[in-house]
């Protein structure tokens, strides 16, 4: 899912001069780096792309794309640098794409990038998490002591100065209680609701 207009990263933008501290009339880098989040069905260059070129040209370092390889059990592209853009470890995983983990195993593999990039980074104790969607939830899984890993808690290492997020349901989706009413139906629905709108975008593109 794409940030959805220059409206929601300005948002962004004051968000994080406002955890700097600093003169607004210049997009000054904070004390610590910032680790960017996506969202459901997103991916780090989806959501990010355009406002990672934003922070690059206003000279902000750019230090990878951080993601956990269940494969090598380890977090890779990660750099030194002020700024991050997280995948999910099922950012493409088809058919699905960054829908197949629970909250509590997003909210480790955020707390696993928090420490790679603090690595990458010595002499910062903490990050700023800014975090759209999904991803605001998977950054409360970790802060408020709900992430684990294989069943087992995953505690809060206070290396968080701040959470910013956009567009995250906090109270609820109507979606998400839509699906459960409906259960067992599940993701049987939600598929077809995803054939039925690619076969309208299909449609009305043969008509062009």
């Amino acid at each position: 899912m794409k940030i959805k207009s220059w409206t929601d990263l300005e948002v962004i933008a004051a968000s994080v001069l406002a955890a700097a501290s600093v003169d607004c009339q210049a997009l000054t880098k904070p004390d610590y780096p910032v680790i960017f989040i996506h969202g459901i069905t997103g991916s780090a260059d989806e959501t990010w792309g355009d406002f990672r070129s934003f922070l690059v040209a206003e000279g902000w370092q750019f230090g990878g794309s951080p993601t956990y390889r269940a494969a090598s059990k380890q977090v890779a592209w990660v750099a030194a640098g002020d700024f991050y853009t997280m995948n999910m470890s099922d950012y493409d995983s088809l058919p699905f794409k960054s829908q197949n983990l629970a909250l509590s195993e997003q909210g480790w593999e955020v707390a696993a990038v928090i420490a790679e990039v603090l690595s990458a980074n010595p002499g910062k104790g903490k990050v700023i998490l800014a975090a759209h969607s999904m991803g605001g939830l998977a950054s409360r899984s970790y802060l408020q002591g709900l992430a684990k890993k294989d069943g087992a808690d995953v505690a809060y290492r206070r290396d968080v100065a701040k959470l910013i997020t956009v567009d995250t349901p906090h109270q609820g989706a109507e979606l998400a209680t839509l699906c459960q009413q409906f259960r067992p139906l599940g993701i049987p629905v939600l598929q077809r609701i995803r054939n039925r709108r690619e076969q309208c975008r299909s449609s009305g593109n043969a008509q062009r």
